[in-house]
């Protein structure tokens, strides 16, 4: 009787282990992609039915190829290619929803060809193909602006210059691109700290009853001399004359 109970209880404990080794959960870590990596299966990734697993470099990884920039519509195909300055696309989108994805530049649909005539560019200026020969905000590259210096104002072959000078200037005070119009023609590299016609800026012109000439970037009035040297006017007076002959005088005063 004893043996018979005996017996069944290690029946019922085979049973259950049994049950056990059957039914516990398979262990594994998710991915970054949804994907579980399973240790000692063989194929050591599962993806999802909408995910693609792609391989590079001994690596596999769950991917979905109507988004991922760095597989966009087949595995290893980067919209954004590492250390090509000229990059044909910068995002992956699925346009016809069919679960492939295309290469685009930002969301203008464009694909660039990489060229310097057609390159994507994506910073605070926009994004789109721009043209790095004539680009005024990339000028010869993606992160090369002619407007946002004082040493040019557009692009020309890749090249910021000022106006029709053919090269830009210095950028400093003493070499500072200014216009005297909107299409170029009379630009100059001025020394804004010497120059009347662009005293302490562009087109700040030094002439009563501001002052007769500019020093260290500000106009002044006088005659300039160890004696009587060239000072600005004190609120409430203003420049009368010129040279030798100019002198400080009350606002309104000047005959």
């Amino acid at each position: 009787m004893r043996f018979a109970l005996l017996l069944r209880v290690l029946v019922v404990a085979a049973a259950a282990a049994s049950l056990a080794a059957c039914t516990a959960p398979v262990q594994g870590e998710n991915n970054q992609d949804g994907g579980i990596v399973i240790p000692d299966a063989g194929d050591p990734t599962r993806c999802r039915s909408e995910e693609t697993l792609c391989e590079e470099d001994g690596n596999a990884e769950c991917v979905y190829l109507d988004s991922d920039e760095e597989n966009c519509g087949e595995c290893g195909n980067a919209c954004e290619p590492a250390g090509d300055e000229n990059a044909i696309g910068w995002t992956c989108a699925d346009p016809e929803a069919d679960g492939v994805g295309e290469c685009s530049c930002g969301q203008t649909g464009a694909l660039c060809d990489g060229s310097a005539g057609a390159t994507c560019c994506n910073d605070a200026k926009g994004v789109g193909c721009f043209d790095l020969t004539s680009s005024d905000d990339h000028c010869g590259s993606c992160t090369t602006p002619c407007t946002d210096t004082d040493m040019a104002d557009h692009c020309e072959s890749s090249v910021c210059v000022c106006g029709d000078l053919g090269s830009g200037c210095e950028g400093s005070l003493e070499s500072t691109c200014c216009m005297d119009d909107v299409d170029g023609t009379g630009a100059r590299c001025a020394d804004l700290l010497s120059s009347e016609q662009d005293c302490g800026a562009c087109g700040a012109v030094c002439q009563p009853p501001m002052g007769d000439r500019c020093r260290n970037g500000q106009c002044v009035c006088g005659p300039g001399t160890p004696e009587v040297p060239a000072v600005a006017c004190a609120e409430g007076m203003e420049c009368c004359g010129s040279g030798k002959a100019a002198t400080c005088v009350t606002a309104d005063s000047c005959g």
